[in-house]
């Protein structure tokens, strides 16, 4: 599979606002592009590397937590699973490659409080989302 050059169309944020008070922005981040033939599809699809960035805004701090902050380390300081949320903006990235574009979503299903804080004192949530590429033409 060949490294393909795209270019950034747009990167909006999705910004909730949990029952807390606290606002979150995540958006989905296209990392790298891969296009060619895999050995079981007739078809070349792309392969995609895709990250997320995240901004947490808590109307209370905390002392940061001493100890790396690994997904184990989230799933295990859980305080309160499922928080209610509101949307304040819904957000897609879409990116251009080869005359095409893709648009990608990430679109949150819940939100789990944890105990822990990052080294700035926000609160830190575990996220649970879905990832839908929605087109390519």
């Amino acid at each position: 599979m060949k490294l393909v050059d795209f270019e950034i169309a747009k990167e909006e944020w999705t910004i909730v606002e949990l029952e807390d008070g606290t606002v979150l922005r995540m958006r989905p981040v296209l990392l790298f592009l891969r296009l060619g033939k895999v050995k079981k599809r007739k078809v070349p699809r792309p392969a995609m590397r895709i990250g997320f960035q995240f901004g947490v805004w808590a109307k209370s701090k905390g002392g940061p937590t001493k100890d790396a902050i690994t997904p184990k380390a989230i799933g295990e300081n859980i305080v309160k699973e499922n928080l209610s949320f509101r949307f304040l903006q819904r957000g897609e990235s879409h990116y251009r490659f080869n005359g095409r574009t893709i648009q990608i979503k990430a679109i949150p299903t819940q939100f789990d409080k944890t105990r822990l804080f990052d080294k700035d004192g926000e609160p830190v949530y575990r996220v649970l989302h879905e990832l839908t590429v929605l087109g390519e033409r």
